[in-house]
């Protein structure tokens, strides 16, 4: 892509936080939400470290040729319950 800024700004004139089907995954073009998206994270680790005795590793995880978030079915970690 020569020139990204058009598309940025189609992007963020659709919102903070954008759904990209065509690649399976959100796209964040604003602060705000990068700023939402950091805390639900920091919510999601709180709680998981709450309700979770203990991780294990069950297999290498998949390398993934973009930078997206994927869903924790696609994360390779076997949690025991508190």
């Amino acid at each position: 892509m020569i020139d990204p800024y058009p598309l940025h700004a189609t992007l963020r004139d659709l919102g903070p936080v954008v759904r990209l089907r065509k690649y399976d995954c959100w796209g964040v073009t604003r602060y705000e939400g990068e700023a939402i998206a950091e805390l639900e994270g920091e919510i999601l680790l709180t709680e998981l470290a709450r309700s979770v005795r203990g991780i294990a590793a069950v297999s290498e995880p998949t390398v993934h040729l973009n930078n997206s978030l994927r869903s924790f079915a696609h994360i390779p970690l076997r949690l025991t319950a508190a």
